[in-house]
């Protein structure tokens, strides 16, 4: 998708941006400093998380279909079992706001929207108005890892970027690790890597039978 995004945007925008204007200037030399070594590592970092992670929650969301049918149908074959499957509690997902560098996230979003905002760009095509609405949404949610994969991914420049928000997509990646573990050591997924001997041990000893 971006791929196809990069090409519209070097065709369309970038002719447009004073930095890619041709220039007798030299490059400038690499930031050596350990801010600008760790916005690098926390980029690649990013990155490899956001396919880590969307890889975990594939795999998660088919496990858990396949585990609650199997269970469904034990159940239905033994009707004298306790079907462990209550109903499903919606999460709480309240927007965590606190002092968080609200300004720079602004900022970064404001960037991305002025790339991809249907009416800046109209006829640019689906996949650019999809990744505006998925920077509305990482920013509605306030998920800086989500809009600086987007801004990475547009090539938007985050060098000058506080401490303070570097220190804030440090714990969100941290977080979002700590999710990925989680998904890949869930009950569905462990029970969908199984033996099918293994699987149907654990399915008749989480539905134990109602007379007992």
């Amino acid at each position: 998708m971006f791929d196809i995004f990069k090409k519209w945007k070097k065709q369309e925008l970038d002719k447009f941006r004073p930095e890619n204007k041709k220039r007798n200037k030299k490059s400038k030399p690499k930031d050596n400093s350990p801010k600008a070594k760790l916005i690098r590592k926390l980029k690649h970092k990013t990155r490899y998380l956001e396919i880590e992670y969307e890889e975990a929650e594939d795999l998660l969301t088919k496990s858990k279909v396949k585990f609650y049918q199997a269970i469904a149908e034990y159940c239905k074959e033994n009707p004298n079992a306790q079907n462990p499957l209550g109903p499903i509690k919606k999460e709480d997902k309240k927007s965590e706001e606190g002092n968080l560098a609200q300004e720079e996230v602004k900022a970064i979003y404001r960037e991305i929207a002025m790339a991809t905002h249907p009416d800046k760009h109209p006829g640019a095509g689906e996949e650019v108005y999809e990744v505006f609405n998925k920077a509305t949404k990482a920013k509605d949610q306030n998920k800086i890892d989500d809009l600086i994969n987007i801004s990475l991914d547009l090539d938007i420049d985050l060098s000058q970027i506080s401490m303070e928000l570097v220190e804030e997509l440090e714990k969100a990646l941290n977080k979002k690790e700590e999710d990925i573990k989680n998904m890949n050591n869930d009950l569905a997924v462990n029970w969908l890597r199984a033996s099918k001997e293994t699987q149907n041990k654990l399915i008749a000893s989480i539905c134990p039978d109602k007379k007992d």
